[in-house]
């Protein structure tokens, strides 16, 4: 039963069969050329993102963490400023390592008033680090929220 059905498949192929059976297989290439590339980017989009989620995460622990006024210890403080510093050196390295434009837009800054940060002590610059916090979380909410442009 089975050989008769191959039989009448490929049997008498005529050169219009022919003919159809390779447009169609052209049409299939075609749809697999176009739409191949456009998945296998967004694959790489959604794994680029991850690595921002979780530098954003990191961001927001050093957010939480602030040390505020009523923190004296300033050896605290200066561990917290130093460890903002590093965050921010390797959230750099690791985002233009990903894509330059992340990369560039990540240590990007907007010129915006200051603002006083009155709750954040004001001992070894941690208003100024915290400020800096802050733009640098902006710039990867804004490279996260437009993740195609930048991976």
């Amino acid at each position: 039963m089975m050989c008769d059905v191959l039989r009448r498949i490929f049997g008498d192929f005529r050169p219009v069969d022919w003919v159809s059976c390779t447009l169609e297989l052209l049409f299939i290439l075609i749809v697999l050329w176009l739409e191949v590339p456009e998945v296998w980017h967004k694959h790489k989009v959604r794994k680029k993102v991850h690595i921002v989620q979780r530098l954003l995460l990191d961001g927001n622990k050093f957010q939480l963490t602030a040390p505020s006024r009523n923190v004296d210890n300033e050896e605290v403080i200066s561990q917290w400023v130093e460890a903002v510093k590093a965050w921010i050196e390797s959230s750099h390295q690791t985002l233009a390592a990903n894509s330059m434009q992340a990369g560039l837009a990540f240590s990007r800054r907007n010129v915006e008033p200051d603002v006083l940060y009155g709750v954040i002590t004001p001992i070894a610059d941690a208003r100024e680090w915290y400020r800096e916090l802050l733009h640098r979380i902006n710039n990867l909410l804004n490279i996260m929220e437009k993740a195609d442009v930048y991976f």
